[in-house]
């Protein structure tokens, strides 16, 4: 458990220097933009890999029992948590639509775990995530930060439902494969 921890603050502490400028500023000036978005993400990956491997070494300490209706409730929050991750990166309508839409992409994705999971391990995991979509969204909306695309269209829009749908149907289908967890 504890490597999941110090992963989820190693990650999260990369990810809540953009949220202070004037820090991230200083940085910047101090190393340089290009070593600053490497050094962010060698310490995100490094982050990830710790959460990956806390977690699958973390014990499986059971707090509920997720009725079968949640599950499949996570299921249904999936789809749109990947469409608005996606639009986060393709310019389209959707994105422009919704001002974090990265962010609540992984609020939704979150929430749906939290959901479908009732171990101490994944609540910690998901709850984090949670809390960081909040947090992001908060503070990227009071500095002005919002996805606004200049160029959209149809096609774009289109492809941003078609890579979420595949990428959507390939998780679920690999979930286990990917994540050591089977999704009935």
């Amino acid at each position: 458990m504890e490597m999941l921890i110090a992963g989820l603050a190693v990650f999260f502490a990369a990810h809540l220097v953009p949220a202070v400028p004037p820090l991230r500023n200083a940085l910047v000036r101090l190393i340089g933009l290009m070593p600053y978005k490497g050094v962010f993400s060698l310490v995100s990956i490094v982050g990830l890999v710790l959460i990956a491997l806390g977690a699958g070494r973390a014990p499986f300490e059971i707090l509920w029992f997720p009725d079968i209706w949640w599950v499949e409730g996570a299921k249904m929050l999936m789809l749109p948590a990947f469409i608005l991750v996606v639009s986060a990166y393709i310019p389209s309508d959707i994105g422009k639509s919704v001002k974090q839409p990265m962010l609540l992409g992984v609020g939704l994705w979150a929430i749906a775990h939290l959901i479908a999971n009732g171990d101490l391990a994944t609540t910690i995991l998901f709850a984090s995530f949670l809390g960081y979509a909040i947090v992001g969204s908060i503070s990227a909306t009071l500095r002005g930060i919002e996805n606004s695309p200049k160029r959209t269209s149809f096609e774009l829009n289109m492809a941003v439902l078609v890579v979420a749908g595949i990428g959507y149907a390939l998780v679920g289908f690999f979930h286990e494969e990917l994540f050591g967890v089977k999704i009935y």
